[in-house]
């Protein structure tokens, strides 16, 4: 493992509207500059409309003068006080919308204020009625967020969504738990805060229009007309609310760039996603800010969608957003500051250009300035090959997880085309995409061949790329006040792993080369950690990762790629997670670079396993195997299983291949079995591949398992006679085959499975006469044999006073 490349919009038409009941400007701002600077500022609200922003400013307690902003920040800023937050709005531009717009609105608010803890993405949104009881003008707080856009097109053109649920950060969580235990006592004080913040505002009160929801299949009549023109027949009967009753919701919410405007497709992503509302922004906040969506409902997401309740939807929205403030703890920034006084510069500028200055070492560039660019033409076959194409292909980012191995002979040439691909990034780099590289160097000084020194180099890289990220250098716990000099490597990788998850949309990629001339042992740190990073990262399909390492783990062979195939479905078909019909292996695969089983085995094993040359399915790299094993990897992510033994794993396997057997004689008749040729192989095989491996070794897995796991049931109910047609079927020497006749006791010990045997002993499984497959009786025929070790030590277990 020489080198890794590692790839590591429309709710209302914008009119004007100005609230004539203004919150107090700040009369002594000048005197009181301490409180406004840039670093007394922890609170962020965004908005996407106009009018969201001014039924936020409405919210204020104050509003202070604006403050100089960051040279490439592009917002426009409110800035003011509730109940003693200092509180900064932003507002999308203009007929923008969206994650994206919403990502950078968020960035540059960070770059003019660094300080920012805490973010409300505060607006409307459409309800999901058939999920909740939700009625316009109510507010939904969202709990969990769901990228509802991101997904692949599957065979019938149809979106299989993969979102995985983001968060709030815990400190957002717990104002809101908070919150609503008040609320469990005493009304919200939403209504109360719209009465004394928005009095005589019309625009912004409960709309004199009725509340309307139609059924999900009925689609609105005319575009250009209200919802008076539809049929009143198809309306929800609901029940009605007294006056006008604000109710406060939580739960998830669907976050994309698409407005959700049909009835049909919005309940059945909700089903999908388990959501109560759908809104633009926030999946574009959440991975950059600490955020918390909270959505007015103004329309249900479906083709009834109206702009009357905006504005009222908007107001109730801003009135929740107040209300948490009023109840999130008062940051102490002076607290946070008083380590950060710097002549002539602010505090926190200042502190990061020390820590950056810190990661530089005088080597850093050495290894790769030194290496030979190529000889013209001699590298550009690496951009047309089918490995590093679908590397840089977005849609397969599910096969190869971000990573690019490139292995090779000492001295063939891969750093000077690990370089090549590096600059030829480099030159086509846009500006949501960084880059950044090391190269190790085996002859140079310790940070040049060291884990520590890639990690400063590809982090200096990352800040420097990415200026708005550096806020991660203010975290205390990742790197505390009294730090003089460079944090230490735990805490570079901390500082790397936190810049990262702050890139939000933005791409990052990284090419280390020679990582296997690092000192060995940092190499498989890193590696493991690498491997922990990928399968944290993915939590798809976690039940084929589970099976897949099991059974490169503990079959007693290594799988061939077909047998792989119904081996897994086997495992998946125990939880009912897949269709309980046994997939066809005879179906023509067109594809001609890689067959489907080769890309079963990739997707299922998240890039850790592979088809070899000798065609069976291995790990990539025997690390993946010490990770699992000796590190407890496997312990680490099923540790409701037990996985810090071997017996569970093969209980696991023995099912499988019981489920395989009876699967196949339910549905064939396996009469002919008892004749076996090379053809009858061959014609089952093709057709059942996973059934010898099942045959010859079914056993062997319960055997394994017994020291753990009762194996009594599985003895009693196990179908010998048809077993023996299956393992007979496969054996190629007849001397070796079992007659129908022969006992299940004499072939656990022929065998040589020990503990299967001392089980069939103590519940008296066989009689005095027992015979084998020749006529003798058992003990007899097991000496003669040579088959004493196992059928002695077992009885001796099972009857200890006959020893």
């Amino acid at each position: 493992m020489d080198e890794d490349i590692s790839n590591l919009n429309e709710y209302t038409e914008h009119t004007e509207t100005i609230l004539s009941h203004q919150p107090k400007r700040l009369k002594t701002f000048h005197h009181s500059l301490p409180t406004s600077r840039h670093d007394q500022y922890t609170v962020g609200w965004i908005c996407a409309l106009h009018i969201e922003m001014a039924a936020a400013r409405a919210m204020l307690d104050e509003i202070r003068e604006p403050l100089p902003k960051h040279a490439d920040d592009s917002n426009t800023y409110v800035l003011g006080t509730i109940n003693q937050q200092n509180v900064v709005i932003a507002c999308l531009p203009e007929g923008q919308y969206g994650t994206n717009n919403a990502a950078i609105v968020a960035t540059n608010m960070l770059r003019t204020f660094p300080r920012i803890r805490t973010c409300l993405m505060v607006g409307i949104g459409g309800g999901v009625p058939s999920r909740a009881d939700l009625r316009l003008g109510d507010v939904v707080v969202g709990t969990r967020v769901m990228q509802c856009d991101l997904g692949k097109v599957i065979e019938d053109g149809r979106l299989l969504r993969t979102a995985v649920p983001r968060i709030p950060h815990p400190s957002l969580g717990t104002v809101v738990s908070a919150l609503r235990s008040k609320h469990e006592m005493s009304p919200s004080r939403v209504p109360t805060i719209l009465q004394q913040k928005l009095a005589g505002q019309t625009a912004y009160s409960h709309p004199n229009v009725p509340d309307r929801l139609f059924h999900a299949t009925y689609n609105h009549e005319s575009a250009t007309h209200g919802c008076d023109k539809c049929n009143q027949s198809k309306l929800e009967k609901r029940v009605s609310r007294t006056g006008d009753e604000i109710r406060i919701h939580y739960g998830a919410i669907a976050s994309g760039n698409q407005v959700m405007r049909n009835g049909t497709t919005r309940d059945d992503v909700a089903r999908q996603l388990d959501v109560i509302c759908f809104e633009m922004e926030t999946a574009g906040l959440i991975d950059i800010l600490p955020c918390l969506p909270i959505r007015g409902i103004c329309d249900y997401s479906d083709s009834h969608k109206g702009k009357e309740w905006q504005r009222y939807a908007a107001a109730t929205a801003a009135a929740y957003a107040r209300e948490l403030l009023e109840e999130l703890p008062v940051t102490d920034v002076h607290a946070s500051n008083k380590c950060l006084h710097y002549p002539n510069c602010h505090p926190s500028d200042n502190r990061r250009q020390h820590l950056l200055d810190s990661l530089r070492f005088e080597q850093i560039e050495f290894r790769k300035m030194n290496i030979k660019k190529p000889l013209t033409k001699t590298c550009q076959w690496l951009l047309s090959h089918p490995s590093y194409k679908d590397w840089l292909d977005p849609a397969r980012l599910t096969h190869h997880h971000g990573f690019l191995w490139v292995s090779g002979k000492p001295g063939a040439g891969k750093s000077t085309m690990m370089k090549f691909a590096y600059e030829r990034m480099r030159k086509a780099q846009s500006k949501n995409t960084g880059i950044a590289s090391f190269f190790f160097n085996a002859r140079g000084e310790q940070l040049e061949k060291s884990i520590a020194g890639m990690y400063r180099s590809l982090l200096l890289q990352l800040l420097e790329g990415y200026t708005d990220i550096q806020t991660v250098l203010d975290d205390p716990e990742l790197v505390p006040h009294s730090l003089k000099g460079c944090p230490p490597l735990n805490s570079l990788k901390d500082l790397f792993y936190s810049a990262v998850s702050k890139l939000g949309q933005r791409e990052f990629t990284c090419f280390v080369d020679a990582l296997d001339e690092c000192d060995e042992q940092q190499v498989v740190d890193i590696v493991h950690e690498l491997f922990k990073d990928i399968l944290r990262r993915d939590r798809e399909d976690m039940e084929a990762l589970l099976f897949c390492i099991l059974w490169i783990l503990y079959a007693k062979r290594p799988l061939r790629p077909k047998e792989f195939y119904h081996a897994l479905w086997c495992g998946l078909s125990l939880d009912s997670i897949v269709d309980s019909r046994l997939p066809d292996v005879t179906v023509p695969d067109f594809n001609a670079d890689l067959n489907r089983f080769d890309r079963y085995v990739i997707h299922s094993s998240k890039g850790l396993a592979e088809v070899t040359k000798s065609e069976t399915v291995q790990f990539i790299h025997e690390s993946v195997r010490d990770f699992l094993i000796k590190d407890k990897g496997l312990h680490e992510l099923w540790p409701e299983i037990g996985f810090d033994r071997e017996s569970p794993g093969h209980e696991k396997l023995k099912q499988c291949c019981c489920l395989y057997i009876n699967q196949i004689l339910s549905g064939t008749s396996l009469s002919e079995l008892s004749v076996p040729s090379p053809d009858l192989q061959k014609e089952t095989l093709d057709k059942f591949p996973f059934l010898e491996y099942t045959g010859q070794y079914v056993f062997y897995h319960a055997n394994i398992a017994a020291k753990e796991h009762p194996q009594d049931g599985f003895l009693s109910s196990f179908p010998l006679s048809d077993w023996i047609g299956i393992r007979n079927t496969f054996e190629n020497y007849p001397i070796r085959r079992y007659s129908q006749n022969a006992s299940l006791i004499y072939i656990l010990a022929d065998s040589g499975h020990s503990e299967l045997v001392r089980i069939s002993l103590m519940v008296w499984r066989f009689g005095k006469n027992s015979k084998n497959a020749r006529g003798e009786h058992l003990c007899l025929g097991l000496l003669k044999r040579g088959a004493t070790s196992s059928f002695t030590g077992s009885f001796k277990t099972a009857f200890p006073l006959m020893r």
